[in-house]
């Protein structure tokens, strides 16, 4: 579909874009991981952002690539934008983070749900710290981290682990 406020594109553009798109994020893969995160139950921004770190593209790369497969609505990135406050990131200004001790590697996806589940009152500090294989101090930094989605303009989207559906937005 066509944007009425963009002039058409010139023809020797439009194969080199839709060979990038393809590359990077392409159909049939987004569509899989899609649907398999859709099978979890509602598809919410936090599923959005771990599927464009999964593609390796912004947030809004992958916002625009579902809204052109149809899998969100028109719109979305924008309604997501509007829907929260998104205060600059300070990260900059902090003192970096320290290194921590190696440990196992935990699916993304399973740190969003014991993350989620905290945030919901269904788990303990001590229960999350469990999930999360280390300490009280470690799994309050994680859920922190995990509370924000980081965009490419340096800001910081809150995430609301109640929000609803992304597809019926």
């Amino acid at each position: 579909m066509l944007d009425e406020s963009e002039p058409p594109k010139r023809s020797e553009e439009v194969f080199p874009e839709s060979f990038a798109t393809e590359l990077l994020m392409p159909t049939v893969g987004v569509q899989k991981r899609f649907a398999d995160k859709c099978r979890a139950g509602r598809f919410t921004p936090v599923d959005l952002y771990s599927l464009a770190r999964h593609f390796e593209v912004s947030f809004q790369a992958m916002t625009l690539r579902l809204e052109d497969l149809r899998l969100l609505p028109r719109g979305s990135y924008e309604k997501i934008m509007k829907s929260q406050i998104r205060p600059k990131d300070l990260a900059r200004h902090q003192a970096e983070p320290r290194p921590s001790a190696p440990r196992r590697k935990l699916p993304v996806r399973y740190v969003a749900l014991a993350v989620s589940a905290y945030d919901q009152e269904l788990l303990s500090e001590g229960e999350l710290a469990e999930y999360l294989d280390t300490d009280i101090a470690e799994a309050r930094r994680i859920f922190q981290e995990h509370r924000k989605i980081r965009l490419d303009d340096g800001s910081q989207l809150p995430i609301d682990f109640t929000a609803g559906d992304l597809r019926t937005a």
